[in-house]
C-alpha cells in the first residue's frame, strides 16, 4: 500500500495488504499520515466517533472508498463550524439514512407508522441526551424526552429518499447483484408526497418553527441564520 504525494508520486509505501472492506479506515489513515491541517483532522476524527455510521450497516457499499470520503468530509468541512451544519450534513447523508433506517420512511398511511430509529438516536446520542442538565453541568433529574416525543419527531424524518444515480462516482455494485445499489455520495432528496405535512411538536411543548418567519416572508436571497 502507498500514498500519493502532492505531485501524484508514490510515497510512504507500507508492507501491508489493505482489503477493500477497510475502505472506512483507509480514509482516515491516509488523512492522518498526509494532511497538513492536523488540528482539523483531529477534530474531524473526534466528530466521526460521535456521529457514527457502521461498516456493517450500509451493505455492499462498505467496501468502497468514496462513500467514506464523502461522509468524513462532513466533519472535516465543519470541524471549526457549528453543530447545526454537522447535524444537517449527517441527516442528509444516504449513509446515515441507510444505517439508522429512516431512508424511505413516510407519513402514517393507516397501517405503517414512520420509522422511529433516527428520531430516537438524534435526541439520545446526537443532541440532548437522556437527562436534563443545568448550565453548571449538574443533572436536574428530569428526562429530556418521552416516547411521545420520539413518535412526533419520527414524522420529521419522513420523505427522505436516495438521490438519482449518476456517472462519475465510485459504485462497484450492480443492480442485479445487490439490494444496496444506491447513490451513497450525493445528499438525500425530499419527496413531498411521502413527507408528513402536519405540525410537529418540540420537546419544550411548542412546535418546530415557532416564532420563525415563513420562507415567503423573507427578503429575497436571505435565509435563516445560526447564532
Amino acid at each position: 500500500a502507498y500514498f500519493l504525494d502532492e505531485r501524484g508520486r508514490r510515497s510512504g509505501q507500507l508492507p501491508i495488504q489493505h482489503e477493500g472492506v477497510n475502505g472506512k479506515s483507509m480514509v482516515f489513515a491516509t488523512l492522518a499520515l498526509t494532511a497538513d491541517d492536523e488540528l482539523r483532522q483531529r477534530v474531524a476524527w473526534a466528530l466521526s466517533q460521535i456521529y457514527i455510521t457502521g461498516v456493517g450497516g450500509i451493505g455492499d457499499a462498505a467496501s468502497e472508498i468514496e462513500v467514506w470520503t464523502k461522509y468524513h468530509d462532513i466533519f472535516v468541512d465543519n470541524a471549526f463550524g457549528n453543530l447545526r451544519d454537522v447535524l444537517r450534513g449527517i441527516s442528509f447523508s444516504p449513509m446515515m439514512a441507510h444505517y439508522l433506517t429512516y431512508l424511505g420512511s413516510k407519513q402514517f398511511d393507516g397501517v405503517m407508522a414512520p420509522d422511529e430509529n433516527y428520531a430516537r438516536e438524534f435526541m439520545q446520542l446526537f443532541t440532548i441526551g437522556l437527562k436534563e442538565m443545568r448550565s453548571d453541568g449538574t443533572f436536574t433529574g428530569e428526562e429530556t424526552y418521552t416516547t411521545d416525543d420520539i413518535v412526533t419527531q419520527a414524522r420529521v424524518w419522513t420523505g427522505f429518499d436516495v438521490p438519482f444515480e449518476r456517472a462519475g462516482i465510485e459504485m462497484k455494485r450492480r443492480p442485479l447483484e445487490s439490494i444496496s445499489y444506491l447513490n451513497y455520495i450525493d445528499d438525500l432528496l425530499v419527496k413531498p408526497e411521502r413527507r408528513d405535512p402536519f405540525p410537529k411538536m418540540n420537546v419544550a411543548g411548542g412546535y418546530l418553527g415557532d416564532r420563525y418567519p415563513l420562507c415567503d416572508e423573507l427578503e429575497p436571497l436571505v435565509g435563516a441564520s445560526f447564532k
